[in-house]
């Protein structure tokens, strides 16, 4: 039976799910997902990295990304030390302002987690010690300190932290997968509540029908428009979260015909009604 990681059992306030897990030396680790995105930085080290059906050899001042749900572990580990930032996407990025409009932020939690092991469009990610270690150890002081503020200070060094590896993209190649992709997701993000067809994608990506539906299928492994469809629900997922929006307007914003579609369709996705999931994400913070 596959193993589900919870955030609960990190965090020290329910309602600040953020986390710092620095693991000295990991060890070989079968695969298991999670509920909670977790950004790995490699301070030392190798190994390979199982995601999902691929495998990366990683090393010394690797970061990447492991999204909630893929599963994902560790095998042939020498002297591994890794810094595990684990966090809720909604909680801790949101309102995303214009963050997704940024080619590294679709890269880092959009594009590349999906990418295959195999592609010459597959990079993995190398940030200096000195420009992260200090904030990955300073975040790590504060999620253990009881000092007043400590909330606000991790926050802000998570803030800070995301910031410097999504700036740490360099850009992309002309026409690669990457660039394609890197045009296209942010224009989906910015008009998820329009009318989106796959004529609109094609033009904003600059490719064919088919190129493109190969493209998702091979990256997503859906079509373009169930893609939509997803990220659709997403933000609903977070705007939902805002507690004093009704139904309808969060189906309006999100691009959705009806609200009756849209609890269809989210009920579809994540097994619960946008009500449901609205009284249980609040349960959950009472507890």
């Amino acid at each position: 039976m596959e193993e589900i990681r919870k955030i609960e059992t990190y965090l020290r306030d329910r309602e600040f799910p953020l986390a710092l897990v620095h693991i000295g030396g990991q060890e070989n680790l079968a695969r298991h997902s999670h509920d909670y995105y977790e950004l790995v930085y490699v301070v030392r080290g190798k190994g390979i990295h199982l995601l999902g059906e691929n495998r990366f050899i990683i090393g010394e001042s690797n970061i990447f990304l492991i999204p909630p749900g893929v599963q994902h572990g560790y095998m042939g580990t020498e002297a591994l030390e890794l810094y595990n930032v684990l966090f809720v996407k909604e909680e801790f990025l949101y309102p995303l302002y214009d963050r997704e409009r940024m080619t590294g932020y679709q890269l880092l939690f959009n594009i590349e987690p999906f990418l295959g092991g195999n592609g010459s469009d597959r990079r993995m990610l190398f940030v200096e010690k000195e420009q992260i270690m200090g904030l990955l150890q300073e975040l790590e002081t504060s999620l253990k300190n009881s000092a007043e503020g400590w909330r606000y200070i991790s926050r802000h060094l998570f803030d800070r932290i995301m910031f410097s590896v999504i700036n740490h993209y360099l850009p992309v190649p002309r026409n690669s997968l990457l660039d394609r992709l890197g045009r296209i997701m942010p224009y989906i993000q910015e008009h998820l509540e329009e009318e989106l067809t796959l004529s609109r994608l094609c033009e904003e990506g600059g490719m064919s029908r088919s190129s493109l539906t190969r493209t998702f299928q091979q990256v997503y492994g859906m079509s373009p428009m169930e893609k939509v469809r997803d990220m659709r629900v997403e933000k609903a997922s977070l705007l939902l979260r805002e507690g004093h929006l009704q139904i309808q307007t969060v189906a309006e914003l999100c691009g959705f015909a009806s609200s009756a579609y849209f609890c269809r369709v989210f009920r579809e996705k994540t097994g619960v009604t946008p009500s449901e999931y609205r009284k249980e994400l609040l349960g959950w913070k009472r507890q």
